[in-house]
């Protein structure tokens, strides 16, 4: 059994309301918002594969092993999620149509916090995986990545950026 979504008829072109000139409201058909779902968790799942075809789970043989795998699993993840942020918002009409702006707003809120806490999660895990590798301090580690790491300044600054985004949504 199929349901279907009536979406609220639109102002024309010119600005007057639809309700001065008459119009059927467009039916939206449920299995637009199921594909939608459908095609999120399987790139969702296609991140993973790569993660698991590459010798993610292969590199589960120590502590230190478990700690950098988890961290880049985190990471693939909280990426996919951010690039996911960004199609939620974008206003593409197929997936407009299926949630609505409010649904999408609030999709976009919790994929949102979802991506920022397993960013944090990736950079815990993956410090704390590579001073194990290096029997080093966790701070000895940290200023490692900050001055030999290629980049690494640039991600500190996206971090950093992405906190306050985050900090200045979650007071507001």
């Amino acid at each position: 059994m199929s349901t279907q979504v009536t979406m609220p008829p639109t102002p024309n072109r010119l600005g007057a309301s639809a309700a001065a000139a008459p119009r059927e409201p467009r039916v939206i058909p449920s299995w637009w918002r199921d594909t939608s779902i459908v095609v999120a968790w399987g790139l969702g799942l296609f991140v993973v594969a790569l993660w698991v075809t590459n010798g993610g789970i292969a590199g589960l043989t120590s502590t230190s092993g478990v700690l950098d795998e988890s961290g880049r699993l985190t990471g693939l993840i909280a990426s996919y999620l951010l690039l996911l942020q960004v199609l939620l918002m974008a206003r593409v009409p197929f997936v407009e149509q299926a949630f609505g702006q409010d649904g999408l707003t609030r999709l976009h809120r919790w994929v949102g916090f979802s991506s920022f806490t397993l960013m944090l999660a990736h950079i815990a895990l993956i410090t704390l995986g590579y001073a194990a590798d290096a029997h080093q301090s966790i701070w000895g580690q940290i200023v490692d990545f900050t001055l030999t790491y290629p980049a690494m300044l640039l991600a500190l600054a996206g971090t950093v950026a992405l906190c306050l985004v985050v900090m200045t949504r979650h007071v507001g």
